[in-house]
């Protein structure tokens, strides 16, 4: 049988344009915008990377370094990373009888300088210094410091129990209270807070110091996280009395 030559042209025309529909027609895959590779979109999505003890600013772990080597009494190795301004003689006469150091408040300004607090023991004298310095990842560049505050630990109020035979000195502006639990060799305990409400508040920060008739004593604290009750609890420790 002769094919019509029409409707075989009429045929070919439509398989080629279903063909162009298919070759054309957008998939789901392709419309999926969280399968975008743009490179904007893909760093948007990044999460932050945590900047861990190591990446710590070189300046200031030579601040750190050389407060660690004061208190350590390694006075020349201290000395040794300063400027040496002034003779060593001097430099060990200033830092000799420190017991204890400590920095708080930390921060860097603009221009690269820290500015911190320190606080420098002395027996039961604590002196604190406004300190601004400079560094760099071997030495001390520059230090100007100016004192703020005395504090003379052998003028602390006190609690005295005759009858157990112990004294504890405890800072200023806190308070106490004390409580005798009922049964054989239990002693006494006694609260230390750092707030002028009388009563003790369970939520709040304290220092607790048990003392037992069978023998020996025990401190605590709340608020182990506290840096200001830790530091009261080893001053308090340090002052404590027995007789």
């Amino acid at each position: 049988m002769t094919k019509n030559p029409l409707i075989a042209i009429l045929t070919f025309a439509l398989i080629v344009a279903l063909a162009g529909c298919t070759a054309t027609k957008p998939t789901s895959e392709n419309n999926d915008s969280s399968k975008t590779t743009d490179p904007a979109s893909s760093f948007e999505t990044q999460p932050e990377k945590d900047i861990t003890a190591s990446q710590e600013d070189p300046a200031l772990q030579t601040i750190k370094h050389y407060y660690e080597l004061l208190g350590a009494k390694n006075l020349m190795a201290a000395y040794e990373i300063t400027q040496k301004e002034v003779p060593f003689d001097t430099f060990n006469f200033w830092y000799q009888d420190l017991s204890a150091v400590s920095l708080k408040d930390i921060q860097k300004k603009a221009d690269g300088t820290y500015s911190f607090i320190s606080e420098l023991t002395e027996g039961r004298i604590r002196t604190e210094y406004q300190v601004e310095m400079t560094a760099d990842n071997e030495k001390i560049l520059d230090s100007k410091s100016s004192k703020t505050k005395t504090i003379n630990m052998d003028t602390w109020p006190s609690y005295k129990s005759d009858e157990y035979g112990f004294e504890l000195k405890y800072p200023f502006g806190w308070r106490y209270s004390w409580d005798t639990p009922k049964g054989v060799g239990k002693g006494i305990t006694v609260t230390f807070w750092p707030f002028d409400n009388a009563i003790y508040n369970e939520k709040n920060p304290a220092i607790f110091f048990t003392f037992s008739l069978n023998g020996g004593d025990e401190w605590s604290v709340a608020a182990k996280d506290d840096a200001s009750i830790l530091q009261a609890l080893n001053d308090m420790k340090g002052l404590a009395v027995y007789f």
